[in-house]
């Protein structure tokens, strides 16, 4: 066990529930328990006190960045407050949002997957996926799946996927996973590339269009200058900086680009997510 007191700019269920993460289920006690990284861990929040179900060397090597728990956040919202006043208003309905750390490949699919889908479907998908495919391992004397790897899934076809009631993803999964296999794309390599070459290379496979790489950038990559934009961040941002008129996509990015830069990604997030809390 892993306690972590005077925790400041956390809050466990702002972090897995605002739409980053997919492999959660809450406990009847209050915690949480996630499945990453071919492991389990059990978080309990208390204030802001931190209960990890994990030993020093795990939180250390794995849960730690994850979490990304070793960043100062409230530096980073205070930034964003000057960048523009009414970010303000959003931090204070989720001040404990942070960006998680997660596994490239993962969020590949789970992004592609995600497409017309509500937060309960996609995670039903993803467990289903990693039950068919993914190494079992055990953990407090219970079964756990662990995210499938590229070369597990290499053999899987469209219709494999259809069965699993994946729909039209079928064959942008297969592209993907085709992709990764056969050296198309370097998944690791894109860590080290510009952002925009990055996004390029992604989009290079079937189903995957900016919104959902500019996802897989935020949340498997730590690119904090992307701005994922769905229907949803479509209205906020109309609302907030065009009085609600209809306006491109580009000139959309282009505007949240030049007010959040770097920090694009985490104002998203922030803006997102009290979007989601209003309705």
């Amino acid at each position: 066990m892993v306690v972590i007191d005077e925790v400041e700019d956390f809050d466990i269920k702002e972090v897995l529930e605002c739409g980053q993460c997919f492999r959660y289920k809450p406990i009847e006690d209050g915690s949480y328990e996630v499945v990453a990284n071919g492991r389990r861990l059990g978080i309990l929040q208390k204030g802001r006190s931190i209960e990890l179900d994990c030993d020093q060397a795990a939180y250390d090597e794995i849960w730690a960045n994850y979490l990304d728990l070793n960043r100062d956040y409230g530096v980073i919202k205070q930034k964003l407050c000057e960048m523009d006043e009414r970010m303000a208003v959003f931090i204070q309905k989720s001040p404990g949002i942070r960006i998680m750390q997660q596994d490239p490949f993962e969020m590949m699919l789970t992004f592609i997957l995600s497409q017309n889908k509500s937060m309960p479907q996609i995670m039903v998908l993803v467990e289903r996926l990693s039950n068919h495919y993914g190494e079992v391992f055990e953990s407090k004397e219970q079964k756990y799946y662990a995210f499938p790897k590229p070369e597990a899934l290499g053999c899987v076809d469209e219709a494999d996927f259809r069965e699993m009631k994946t729909g039209f993803r079928a064959p942008y999964l297969v592209d993907a996973i085709r992709h990764v296999n056969d050296g198309i794309i370097n998944l690791d390599a894109l860590y080290d590339l510009p952002t925009d070459m990055a996004r390029s290379q992604l989009m290079a496979v079937k189903g995957i269009g900016r919104k959902v790489a500019d996802c897989i950038l935020l949340f498997g990559y730590g690119k904090w200058d992307v701005f994922p934009l769905d229907v949803w961040m479509k209205r906020a941002v109309a609302r907030l900086y065009f009085d609600g008129e209809k306006v491109s996509d580009r000139k959309m990015l282009d505007t949240v680009s030049e007010r959040f830069g770097d920090l694009a990604g985490i104002a998203q997030q922030y803006i997102f997510y009290g979007m989601v809390k209003e309705n």
